[in-house]
Order: structure tokens, then C-alpha cells, then sequence
């Protein structure tokens, strides 16, 4: 029996999971937005079962689970509502845009019958699981640092609304993925420390655009983060150095540079795929987690330590 699948929040990313979902054979699609336009590019390209302009109306129709693919406000309200009704939830990066409303959603799925994970996508990635790997292979040995960069004014620009703009610290709340491979590849985070601005001339201006970051973990290695809404196109950088050697990799030209100590020879290895790929993968863990066949990726109680590290540095800017 096909499983009905409610998408909440069509925009770029709420359209991309629909249109992957649609791709399985185990899935009828609904949609839910309240922007009619959103949902209307959607069913030109696949067949949607049912559109709901009111979420609550959507979740009285007992979908089997909800895609949340809003901002993150909305988040905790949404997931707290489908969990009461014993829906499952997928809830993309971050579970919430604060600690207080995240814990929310864990005292609902403590006393829900029903299942949640949320989407950090990168970690299904060929990059940063071949990385991850890579390090527990001892490839480069002990690990004492990484520099970590990202730039991404594209995301402003193809954004379908004005919410990045109007989001305090969006750029940070936006992209705890750092965070959350940072943590997956250093361990848990000890102290973090930064400073945010507001720079450049470009017509798109959050508050801030641009932060820096020094994260001290909890096993000694320390690592430096560079985020900005500046650079066009995006870029994803980032270093590890470890007493053995080092590694580098760039989203630009997908490709993961090792380097051991005393060895002339760099090891170059290839990780370019599809970008859906790695989405596809996001999927069929969900569905086989509810299904009691596998450990879920990403647990509510990890995305909260990422989305408390995010917090700690936004804290410190706000001193």
C-alpha cells in the first residue's frame, strides 16, 4: 500500500523533496502551502493526490508522514502538531530556530507513537561520507584542527521569499550544516567564539552577511569557521589537518585532496555526483527507519546539540 506523503512548504527545497519523493513507486504526494503559486509549479510537473492552502486541514486528512520544508520558525509548531496525531515527521535542517522550541518537539515525540529524523543532508553526500571514512580510517591520524568555509549569496537570490532577509542570524540558523559534520567528524564542541557583520554592497544584505567562528572540541581539536552571503557562485571549503597528514576538499571541484607527511604523492579522489543523489539517500533512510528496518542518520536529540552550538555562537555575537 502506498504510503501518503504530506510535503509542507513548497519552495526550493520543500519542491525538490516532491519531486524526488514522486519518483518512488511507494508514494502518493500531497502538498500544503500557503502560497497557491508554489504549490501550482509542483502539480505541472508531477501528480499530486490532494493541495492544502491550511496545514491543520492538511493533517486532519491523516497523512502517513509530513516532509516539513518550511522556515524555520515554523518548525517546532508544525512537527509538535503531526506528532500529537502520531504522524510521522521528516523535518529539514534545523529542528527549530531556538532550544526552547526544539525541546518542545522532544517532549511530543517522547509521548508520540510516531517517528522523526531530521535532514542533514550533507552527511548522505559522496563528499563528506567519504571524508568521514577517510578519518576513521586514521588516514591523515590524529586530527588537531580544520578551517571550514562557506559562501552563499545564490541562496538569496534564489530564494521564493523574503524570509532569509528578514531572519536574524539566517545565515548562521541556515547553514548549521557546518556545525553538524563539524560535530560529526570532531566530536562533541566545547566552547565556541565568533564575531558577525554587515559588509559589502551587494542589493541583498541579512543581518549579518558575513561570521566568523573558533570552535574548541570537547577532544582538543580546534577548528576555525568562515561564512558569508557574499560570495557568488557558492562554495562549501574545507580543511583537516591531522598529525599524519591532511585533507582538503572543495564543493568547486569535488575532488578530496590527501596528503600524508613525508610522502611526495597527493592522493586525489573524485567524489563528484548527482546532487540528488544524496537526497535519494536522505529518503530511503527515513522510510526504512519508520519501517523499523535501520538506525535513523540524524536523531532529534543530535540535531538539537547542533542547533545548541548554533546558538552558543549566536549568544556570543549578541554580547
Amino acid at each position: 500500500m502506498k504510503k501518503n506523503v504530506l510535503v509542507a512548504g513548497c519552495g526550493s527545497i520543500g519542491k525538490r523533496h516532491a519531486l524526488l519523493l514522486n519518483a518512488r513507486t511507494d508514494i502518493n504526494i500531497r502538498l500544503c502551502d500557503p502560497v497557491a503559486d508554489n504549490m501550482d509549479s509542483i502539480c505541472k510537473e508531477i501528480k499530486v493526490e490532494k493541495t492544502f492552502v491550511n496545514y491543520k486541514d492538511a493533517l486532519c486528512e491523516k497523512p502517513d508522514c509530513v516532509w516539513i520544508c518550511t522556515p524555520e520558525a515554523l518548525h517546532s509548531e508544525m512537527a509538535v502538531e503531526a506528532l500529537k496525531l502520531n504522524i510521522d515527521v521528516f523535518c529539514e535542517k534545523p529542528v527549530s530556530d531556538n532550544i526552547s522550541s526544539a525541546e518542545k518537539i522532544i517532549t511530543a515525540l517522547k509521548s508520540s507513537r510516531a517517528k522523526m529524523a531530521v535532514g542533514y543532508v550533507l552527511r548522505y553526500t559522496k563528499a563528506y561520507s567519504s571524508i568521514k571514512s577517510l578519518l576513521d580510517a586514521g588516514s591523515i591520524g590524529n586530527l588537531v584542527g580544520a578551517e571550514v568555509s562557506l559562501g552563499a549569496y545564490d541562496t538569496l537570490t534564489c530564494a521564493k521569499s523574503d524570509f532569509y532577509i528578514r531572519q536574524p542570524y539566517s545565515l548562521i540558523l541556515t547553514y548549521t550544516h557546518e556545525f553538524d559534520y563539524l560535530r560529526w567528524f570532531l566530536g562533541p564542541v566545547k566552547e565556541i567564539i565568533g564575531f558577525s557583520n554587515v559588509l559589502g554592497n551587494l542589493p541583498e544584505k541579512p543581518s549579518p552577511n558575513v561570521a566568523g567562528a573558533v570552535l574548541r572540541f570537547e577532544k582538543g581539536p580546534i577548528a576555525t569557521l568562515m561564512m558569508d552571503y557574499i560570495r557568488s557562485p557558492g562554495e562549501r571549503t574545507i580543511r583537516l589537518t591531522g598529525d599524519k597528514g591532511s585533507m582538503y576538499y572543495s564543493s568547486c571541484d569535488r575532488k578530496i585532496y590527501l596528503s600524508r607527511y613525508g610522502v611526495k604523492d597527493i592522493e586525489i579522489t573524485d567524489v563528484s555526483e548527482e546532487r540528488n543523489t544524496s537526497f535519494i539517500k536522505e529518503h530511503d533512510n527515513f522510510f526504512r527507519y519508520i519501517a523499523g528496518e535501520k538506525a535513523v542518520t540524524i536523531t532529534v536529540e543530535d540535531a538539537m546539540e547542533t542547533l545548541m552550538t548554533a546558538q552558543k555562537l549566536i549568544d556570543y555575537m549578541e554580547k
